[in-house]
């Protein structure tokens, strides 16, 4: 999960290779950009089973689309930005 210094989440994802996953988060000048509630700071995670990863990962997303009517800000399917 990625969060601006308040703690706001801009994305909430899953990986099997965690330093992979946030290079690729910083890979581009575009992706280091703020963000309408700003700028990524706090990197946070949890370890689980591979049984309950993706179970994990869809319930966090859930549980924010139901507050905020949408997923997290860098949540994008289709991304512009690689």
């Amino acid at each position: 999960m990625l969060t601006n210094f308040q703690g706001e989440i801009l994305y909430v994802g899953l990986t099997v290779n965690l330093f992979q996953r946030f290079k690729q988060h910083r890979d581009t000048p575009e992706k280091c950009l703020p963000t309408t509630l700003g700028r990524t700071y706090w990197f946070h995670f949890v370890t689980a089973d591979a049984s309950e990863i993706n179970a994990i990962e869809r319930g966090w997303q859930n549980q924010y689309s139901a507050v905020h009517g949408a997923l997290p800000i860098l949540n994008k399917i289709d991304s512009p930005v690689r």
